[in-house]
This record gives structure tokens, C-alpha cells and sequence, in this order.
């Protein structure tokens, strides 16, 4: 197992702040110091990290959290602050920390658990997990507004900020938007809002890696069920293999493509227009006899070559 696979499994840090350690020198295997990244601990190995021995923790838990709005996105505070781990009464006695982060603003769904393995593959973003969040916007927002945040836009950073949005209901002092996002960036959506002129009044994450909040009330929390976490790490998988694919048709292939041209709510479908459906293929692949092109042609198209071969004999 990779060190800093290793380090996350003990429930050390992050899987990022694991290999900050590894390379500064902190780890230790069986009394040497590690820095090389790729480095496997085998069975029977003593990991230490500032000295302390840490190995794996096998008794991993999963919680969903319903974050209330001015709790951290935590596992301490040295300003007092209430986190997300405060949240979970009892817990299992184990250490747990946030997957991802929410502003503390913000409310919603959020993951906590002891997995480094299932963190990593939550917030890394090559696996592209989708998250989605209920808006409230100060102004109305139109078709145009909402046209701009889809195609992209930038702030003094030059950074590109996109996501798929959908005007859920709008009025002269607010509006309600649902906005999509494949790989969050740091206050995307409140940074992407302010850009187009409107405030974000409160903002809630809704959905994420296809699990919803459902029922679940502000400030209340559940375990995920064994079929959830498998869940959410297959549906990880599936999109690092559409994320290969795309790499192996070719550099002209693998822009993604725009978001459905919805942003006004409507339900209509947006097929691509340069695929077929596997009827349509099928039926110019195997198209019957009766229902050949103009047979009078084709027969006076092979007279000739006939004629020519009737002369030679």
C-alpha cells in the first residue's frame, strides 16, 4: 500500500496533507525517514509520523449531515465555532472529519467519515462528482443571466467559472435558481453570482454524488447504508473511465459538451444532434430488398456491363 494511502487509512490527514508530510520528512518507516511519495509499507511495517506509530483503522462510518447555516465545515475551531463534528452526538468514538467543505454560510448536505480512501475519491477533482444546490438570489434573473453562468464567466482572477442553471422562479426582488456543478471551486457560485451583479441570499447544497437530502431536517444526521457508499464510489469510477475515453478519441474530442440549453426550466430534452439512435443505425445498416432505391435504375445501371459481357462470348 502507497504511504500516503496508508497515512490516510489511520485516519492522519487528508490524502493531499498526507503527502505534505511524507515529503517534509515526518514519516517514518521502521525508523527510517520516508519522503518518496510512491513508496510501498508492506505487512509487518512500523509507520510512525513525529514519532508516533499510527496504523489503519478498519472500522470505518459514514455519516450525511444536514449542515445549518454558521457551523463549520471543521473538525475543530480555535475560535470557538461550532463544526460539522460537533454536530454527530456520541459518533462511534472514533475521529472523523468532513469530505469536502461548505461556507459557513452556507447549509446542506455534507459527508463525514473516517475513510480516507472514500474522502479522496469524493473531493479529488478528476472524478468530476457532481454536486447540486437550491440558490436564492437578491433581483430578477433571465434567459441572458442565466445563458452567461452556463457558457462562463471570469472574475480579477481571469479563472473560468461554469455550471449548468436552471430558473426554478423569479420575481422583481429575488429569484430561485438550481445550479449544477462538477467540480466546485473555492465560493464558485457566490463569486460567479456576484460577477453578473446579484448577491447570493442563501445557498443550499441539495444533492451530491447522486444522494439527496430528502427528508432530512437542518441540523440532523444519518448513517449511510453499506449500497450508499458503493454508491458513490462507483459512481466515481464510471466517470474517471468517460473521463479515459474521452482522452483516447483525440484532443478534437474531449471538450465537454455545452450544458442543455434549459436555463428557463423547460423540461425538453437536448439529444446530440451528431449521434443517431441505435434504431436509426441499424435500419441504414440493414436496409430490406423492397426497400432498395429505385430497382428500374439499378437494373439499367448493370445492362451495360451485361451487354459488354454477352458481346465477349
Amino acid at each position: 500500500m502507497r504511504i500516503n494511502r496508508y497515512l490516510a487509512k489511520s485516519n492522519v490527514a487528508a490524502r493531499r496533507k498526507c503527502d505534505e508530510l511524507v515529503t517534509s520528512g515526518r514519516v517514518k518507516v521502521n525508523g527510517e525517514v520516508v519522503v518518496q511519495l510512491g513508496f510501498d509499507v508492506s505487512q509487518g511495517d512500523i509507520v510512525e509520523v513525529d514519532s508516533k506509530v499510527v496504523s489503519p483503522d478498519l472500522n470505518y462510518v459514514y455519516y450525511m449531515l444536514n449542515k445549518p447555516r454558521g457551523v463549520i465545515s471543521a473538525s475543530s475551531s480555535t475560535h470557538g465555532d461550532t463544526t460539522v463534528v460537533d454536530l454527530i452526538k456520541g459518533g462511534s468514538g472514533q475521529r472523523i472529519y468532513p469530505v469536502g467543505r461548505l461556507d459557513k454560510d452556507s447549509e446542506g448536505l455534507i459527508f463525514l467519515t473516517n475513510d480516507g480512501d472514500f474522502a479522496y475519491q469524493l473531493t479529488h477533482p478528476k472524478f468530476e462528482k457532481v454536486k447540486e444546490y437550491d440558490v436564492v438570489v437578491s433581483g430578477p434573473v433571465d434567459h441572458a443571466m442565466a445563458t452567461r453562468l452556463r457558457k462562463g464567466v471570469s472574475d480579477k482572477t481571469n479563472e473560468k467559472l461554469q455550471a449548468k442553471v436552471r430558473i426554478v422562479k423569479t420575481a422583481p426582488d429575488k429569484s430561485l435558481l438550481h445550479i449544477t456543478l462538477r467540480e466546485g471551486k473555492n465560493r464558485q457560485i457566490r463569486r460567479m453570482v456576484e460577477i453578473v451583479g446579484r448577491t447570493v441570499i442563501s445557498l443550499k447544497r441539495v444533492s451530491e454524488g447522486g444522494l439527496r437530502l430528502e427528508s432530512l431536517g437542518v441540523g440532523e444526521y444519518r448513517q449511510l447504508s453499506n449500497a450508499e457508499v458503493d454508491s458513490l464510489l462507483r459512481s466515481q469510477v464510471v466517470s474517471t473511465k468517460q473521463a479515459a475515453q474521452r482522452g483516447k478519441r483525440g484532443a478534437s474530442a474531449t471538450r465537454k459538451p455545452e450544458w442543455p440549453n434549459n436555463a428557463e426550466g423547460s423540461a425538453k430534452k437536448h439529444p446530440n444532434p451528431n449521434t443517431r439512435s441505435w434504431e436509426g443505425r441499424a435500419s441504414s445498416r440493414l436496409r430490406q430488398p423492397s426497400e432498395s432505391p429505385n430497382p428500374e435504375r439499378r437494373g439499367q445501371a448493370r445492362g451495360p456491363a451485361a451487354n459488354s459481357r454477352s458481346k465477349r462470348s
